[in-house]
């Protein structure tokens, strides 16, 4: 039976007895799509190159080239190249070096019709399969190309597919440098991760056993927004979270920051003065701290500030006396302005340890306040 696949195929056929070669080519005929003719190896060399062929099937012993050195060269070109070679029982010493070239097998004269028939029909098979890999391959890569995450197929922990967007992210890591860079867990499905200067939103797919489908997306910019004030530019309380789940069993300090009578300051010059007031004060603040230290507006014109990697309360209290003197010195447009400074710090265990602090800093703020403000307190 014929694989009717070969019907799609082309045949380079390289013989140099004539009447074999009438007589196999009106053969081979019948199964492919066309059939290509050369009377010696170079002439099949070149045809090769010209025309080529899906499949080539050659004698061994010709002039002017013979099918092993024919061979060799196609093999230069293409390495894949699918060769078969029709030879007699004297050229058994040749079918070594044949077989060695990487070609697909012989067929010894006077040739069988069905062991000529099964090797091209396992052939068929083999190319069927491999364009249709290919063809599905190609899809895959438009379809990953028009993603808008990052995207990658991972097979036996290797890069098999990825766009260009993850190429350009992270390159071509292997499963296991992707999991050591970007310290992601395959275990779960969905995860937002930190990398460099980035924040990616990471979701992982798992099928037939050892395939990984990874899709990541690059939210700074939208992070970034849900946690920042539009006004100030400054963060939000929804920093906060964030700042408790990267201090969990430390010690920590925070500084509440007050502008002072900033009631009467919107009310004596007006709203928008006042938001250019709250905006030169975050400005402030920013241009006084380091750029590692996190300034929240927690309400109205009360800031917090997260001073990282310091732990004494003295020297927190040193940092708020400084920022005090900034702001006290600080021209806003011809007013004066101070603010009232609450410092605390405590052992973070826990949320309710977290928020007990930020109250407590809270506390020394209005102690502050109430003791005639333009002044820094530490909590109790």
């Amino acid at each position: 039976m014929i694989n009717r696949y070969l019907k799609n195929l082309t045949c380079l056929y390289v013989e140099d007895d004539e009447m074999i070669r009438d007589i196999f080519a009106l053969m081979l005929k019948r199964y492919f799509k066309e059939v290509i003719i050369a009377t010696n190896g170079k002439e099949g060399l070149e045809l090769f190159k010209t025309r080529k062929p899906d499949i080539i099937i050659s004698d061994i012993r010709m002039p002017i080239m013979d099918g092993i050195e024919m061979a060799r060269e196609i093999k230069k070109i293409d390495p894949s190249a699918y060769i078969i070679f029709v030879t007699a029982f004297s050229d058994s010493e040749y079918l070594q070096s044949a077989l060695e070239l990487g070609a697909e097998g012989y067929i010894t004269k006077p040739v069988e019709k069905e062991k000529l028939l099964q090797k091209l029909n396992f052939l068929a098979e083999v190319i069927k399969n491999k364009r249709e890999n290919e063809e599905l391959t190609n899809a895959l890569k438009v379809i990953f190309e028009n993603q808008t995450e990052a995207t990658a197929l991972y097979i036996d922990k290797k890069l098999k597919l990825a766009n260009k967007k993850f190429k350009f992210l992270l390159g071509q890591l292997s499963l296991e440098e992707l999991i050591e860079k970007l310290k992601i867990k395959l275990n779960e499905k969905k995860q937002i991760v930190k990398y460099d200067d980035k924040i990616l939103k990471i979701k992982i797919i798992k099928f037939n056993h050892n395939s990984i489908l990874i899709f990541i997306n690059d939210i700074t910019k939208y992070e970034e927004k849900i946690q920042k004030d539009p006004l100030t530019g400054v963060y939000n309380r929804n920093i906060l979270e964030k700042i408790l789940k990267e201090n969990i069993n430390k010690n920590i300090c925070v500084i509440f920051a007050d502008i002072d009578h900033f009631k009467k300051i919107n009310d004596t010059y007006g709203h928008q003065f006042g938001d250019t007031v709250l905006q030169t004060f975050a400005q402030i603040l920013k241009n006084s701290l380091r750029k590692n230290d996190i300034i929240v507006r927690y309400g109205g014109e009360e800031f917090l500030i997260y001073i990282q990697n310091v732990e004494s309360i003295k020297y927190a209290q040193k940092i708020a006396e400084q920022l005090r003197k900034v702001v006290e010195n600080f021209d806003f447009n011809g007013k004066k302005i101070t603010a009232s400074f609450g410092v605390c710090c405590k052992y973070i265990s826990s949320k309710e340890s977290f928020e007990e602090l930020i109250k407590n800093a809270d506390k020394a703020l209005y102690k502050a306040k109430n003791n005639g403000r333009n002044r820094v307190e530490v909590c109790e």
